[in-house]
């Protein structure tokens, strides 16, 4: 039997995050989600959104799924603006599932708060 492999990464609210303005969050969010949107575009990317339904309570604030090693998705994400900020930290895991039981489409990833509001 042969199987697909993917990375799940949840991104976790650090509990040190740093203390900033409106203005400067919604920056670094945006930036967050323009840097998915490409990691999409180049297929690294099959799936990602916020989980906990935007309570802000909820350590865990995102699920992503890569089609990249474990090693590689840690490399990736340490590039996250969201994660470079010091917001979030990550925790990335090995999943593989049976060859073809799982289908990703290409979807257009919104690239602000904006574009997915809009």
């Amino acid at each position: 039997m042969y199987f697909d492999p993917y990375s799940l990464v949840l991104l976790i609210r650090r509990a040190d995050a740093p203390l900033v303005d409106e203005a400067s969050a919604a920056a670094i969010q945006d930036a967050h989600m323009a840097y998915l949107a490409d990691l999409h575009d180049l297929k690294h990317l099959a799936a990602a959104g916020p989980t906990g339904m935007g309570d802000p309570n909820e350590e865990i604030r995102y699920l992503l799924i890569l089609h990249v090693s474990t090693d590689d998705a840690r490399r990736l994400l340490e590039a996250n603006p969201a994660v470079r900020s010091g917001f979030y930290e990550m925790k990335v895991l090995p999943w593989i599932v049976p060859e073809g039981a799982i289908k990703f489409k290409s979807a257009d990833f919104p690239r602000s708060l904006a574009q997915a509001r809009g």
